[in-house]
């Protein structure tokens, strides 16, 4: 074999081997965000822990949490992250939540009104256990919510490529918070 053909067969086997690496990295980035099927809760805990993260933001003229897909995220981030006592810990809080709405309007907390799903999160809320799931739940609702999309770009006033700083603004101007 000629210094030619080497070096013609070595570029061929180098550029295979980064092509792999290439298209492996374009498929992997192609993937779509968390599915109602990933993570950690079955379908009926997933459905009501997305009616609980749209009680806590719901859609008025800007999306609640439903439309944010912030149920989802949380379960699969759960899933990733927590621990599986954590992880019962979070289930159990689901099913107090819906044992909650049994025993105080004797139907499902997916199947109540507004009023009375508040009313059940509000009784929720007064208990003096610890983990308390409503307040963790909440923190969790908002900080998911305003990160995501929707509630960065449509809830938040937002501003892709600000401009000039000025220091001192009128809060009348402003309108609402800004994403940063």
């Amino acid at each position: 074999m000629d210094r030619r053909e080497a070096l013609r067969q070595g570029a061929f086997l180098a550029g295979c081997g980064l092509s792999a690496g290439t298209i492996a990295a374009f498929v992997s980035g192609c993937q779509s965000g968390p599915t109602a099927t990933d993570g950690y809760l079955h379908s009926d805990l997933l459905t009501l822990l997305g009616n609980v993260c749209e009680t806590i933001i719901p859609e008025t003229d800007t999306p609640g949490a439903l439309t944010a897909g912030v149920h989802t995220y949380l379960n699969s981030v759960m899933e990733a992250n927590m621990t599986e006592e954590e992880l019962v810990g979070m289930v159990a809080g689901l099913e107090q939540i819906e044992a909650q709405a049994q025993t105080d309007h004797s139907k499902s907390f997916n199947d109540l009104s507004t009023d009375e799903r508040e009313a059940t999160l509000a009784a929720i809320d007064a208990l003096e256990a610890e983990p308390n799931i409503f307040r963790m739940l909440r923190g969790l609702t908002a900080q998911v919510y305003f990160t995501s999309e929707e509630g960065a770009t449509k809830t938040l006033a937002y501003l892709p490529v600000p401009g000039e700083f000025i220091g001192c603004y009128p809060l009348s101007e402003v309108g609402r918070a800004w994403a940063e």
